[in-house]
């Protein structure tokens, strides 16, 4: 009985300590996210980990709305990477890279021996990879060795395997795995604290040769601060080093030209490790409030939530667009988003399939756009480490919808409902695995 009572004590006091530890990560997270972050505080961020170990809780951020006093929406990659590649050409003090997919090819080459280049020419130049799919220490390690050689600093997420903290070839654990099963797919530029590039992407050759289809968003004026408050952080995360005295940040966030009539954008960033996830309720939101045009480009549309709520926007009698790609390389989301064409068309929805692989991330939701890098699946909405602009501008939501989803009505064919009992019953299996797709 003795016994019993003291291993029921224990259990009982290990789940009050379990409790309280989930207790006070929640009220640290409410803590550092109450205050909307303007993009003239996005330095104050950046400030507060100077000469501190990095915590995953500096990178929940709740950004507030900024403006962009200049902006381009690049699609494909031969509008984007000539863009990229001169403004890094132009760099005068440093080039800030991140990016799930960096690899040897054509446009990886290109790109690597520019940044070398710039290097030499004394350009700071930082780069943050994926390990998982950019391989550093694999597959690409030769290539990743000639931009360290170069003088390119390099660090590496590693949601995959063991957690290594600091530039590449002096590595260390980092035994709190904070890294572990949560993935960087954001991709971000910044050239000089005073250009940004934003969106789907990676730099790899199915990109450059239109293969694959997607989008960035080029932008100057104050929310470039916001942007590079998002690299940095993520750099000291990673163990990236950074300036010891505060006044040295000045090289990063130079003074942003101002214009009341620009651009109005928030950006959303996820922080899945410590659940501040601001992206899915974005989307949800859009989904719901749509009254009038509801346009859907994404490579991996399987949250069960948001498919439900597109078949209610075409039943409330909402023009819904759905873009998904013909052959999107996964079985598991072919299926999923494939189980849904019948509700969708009886919804009255125009659910299109993309002939290229249609990897853009694209929400348009009657005057509002979301942009980014994050697909609308479990493993984006809850696990990866995600970036997404939020812009509510109706001139910047037709434009979109002329230049992205008019066009790509041209380039699709109507989907039609599977046919086939093993077909219809693996697309439904699919379907019901969405929850961890």
């Amino acid at each position: 009985m003795r016994r019993r009572t003291v291993i029921a004590a224990g259990a009982a006091a290990a789940g009050t300590a379990v409790a309280w530890r989930r207790a006070g990560r929640r009220r640290a997270l409410e803590a550092a996210t109450t205050r909307p972050i303007d993009a003239e505080a996005a330095r104050t961020l950046v400030e507060a980990v100077l000469g501190r170990r990095a915590r995953r809780l500096s990178l929940a951020v709740n950004f507030a709305q900024s403006t962009a006093t200049a902006w381009d929406v690049l699609i494909d990659g031969p509008a984007f990477f000539p863009r990229m590649l001169a403004d890094i050409e132009a760099a005068m003090s440093d080039v800030h890279i991140l990016i799930f997919g960096f690899k040897d090819g054509e446009i990886g080459g290109q790109m690597r021996d520019l940044l070398v280049r710039k290097a030499s020419e004394g350009v700071a130049v930082r780069l943050l990879v994926e390990a998982g799919y950019s391989q550093p220490n694999g597959g690409s390690k030769a290539f990743y060795r000639s931009l360290v050689d170069g003088g390119v600093q390099v660090t590496a997420n590693e949601g995959a395997f063991l957690d290594l903290d600091g530039l590449l070839g002096q590595r260390r654990p980092d035994w709190r795995f904070d890294d572990l099963a949560h993935f960087d797919h954001r991709k971000i530029v910044v050239v000089d604290g005073a250009t940004a590039f934003v969106g789907g992407p990676g730099i790899e050759d199915h990109y450059a040769n239109e293969e694959f289809h997607d989008v960035m968003v080029r932008l100057e004026g104050p929310v470039v601060a916001q942007v590079q408050a998002a690299f940095l952080l993520s750099w000291h995360f990673q163990g990236g080093p950074l300036p010891e005295r505060a006044e040295d940040l000045d090289r990063f966030f130079p003074a942003q030209p101002t214009n009341d009539a620009g651009l109005p954008l928030q950006l959303l960033m996820n922080d899945p490790g410590e659940s501040w996830l601001p992206i899915a309720p974005a989307f949800r939101d859009a989904v719901a409030t749509a009254r009038r045009r509801l346009y859907v480009i994404n490579p991996y549309l399987t949250d069960r939530g948001i498919l439900q709520g597109l078949v209610d926007a075409g039943r409330r009698g909402v023009d819904v667009r759905v873009i998904v790609p013909a052959d999107p390389r996964s079985p598991l989301a072919s299926g999923a988003v494939r189980h849904w064409f019948g509700p969708l068309l009886a919804a009255g929805c125009d659910v299109r399939e993309h002939q290229q692989m249609a990897h853009a991330k694209v929400v348009l939701s009657d005057d509002t756009v979301l942009l980014g890098t994050a697909n609308l699946d479990a493993l984006s909405l809850r696990q990866n480490w995600e970036l997404q602009l939020r812009v509510p501008d109706p001139a910047f939501a037709d434009h979109v919808a002329r230049e992205l989803f008019d066009r790509d009505l041209e380039r699709s064919i109507p989907g039609t409902v599977p046919t086939g009992w093993r077909t219809r019953g693996l697309n439904a299996f699919f379907s019901a695995l969405a929850p961890v797709l």
